[in-house]
């Protein structure tokens, strides 16, 4: 992850992209790799670089396989690409997917939820009494006013969790 995060940060100017790519296995590709004599990630990750290998950019990535509730694999890939090349690796990662529209997913930010729900209220609470206080007309002594205290912003009332959106990096 340091040498994809590295990477990403010298050539992000030039068009490169870093993301987190979710890949459903069907279930015979999945029987098919866990048959593979050197192992399936390691079968599934030689046949990803065979397929990209004509990139003129060539991307970085490793990836690790999962077992799903209904017995086929998926593949969590963290790659590096250019932007330019995204649709010819979505065409390869096709090649091996599940035939529905979410076999192959592309993220380059992830959910961080807040690691103490307390801290978390105690923080946007102290947002609330500022704004309740600018409103009033009392001066506010924080050097960066405009910052709330809180990182977690975002809610997600399904797992009723705040959450703050993250580039893909090794979270």
């Amino acid at each position: 992850m340091k040498a994809l995060g590295k990477h990403h940060h010298t050539h992000r100017a030039d068009g490169w992209k870093l993301a987190s790519i979710t890949v459903n296995l069907p279930f015979l590709r999945s029987t098919a790799l866990t048959m593979r004599k050197k192992g399936p990630a390691t079968a599934y990750g030689d046949a990803i670089a065979d397929r990209l290998k004509h990139l003129a950019r060539k991307p970085r990535f490793f990836l690790v396989l999962e077992d799903s509730a209904d017995e086929t694999l998926h593949a969590h890939l963290c790659m590096i690409y250019h932007s330019d090349d995204k649709k010819a690796i979505q065409q390869a990662l096709k090649l091996d997917a599940a035939s529905n529209n979410a076999s192959v997913m592309f993220k380059h930010e992830y959910r961080q939820y807040e690691p103490d729900r307390d801290q978390g209220d105690i923080d946007r609470e102290m947002d609330a009494a500022r704004e309740v206080a600018r409103a009033a007309g009392v001066p506010d002594d924080e050097e960066e006013p405009e910052d709330s205290y809180s990182l977690y912003q975002l809610y997600d009332q399904r797992l009723d969790r705040y959450y703050r959106m993250k580039p893909v990096d090794i979270g």
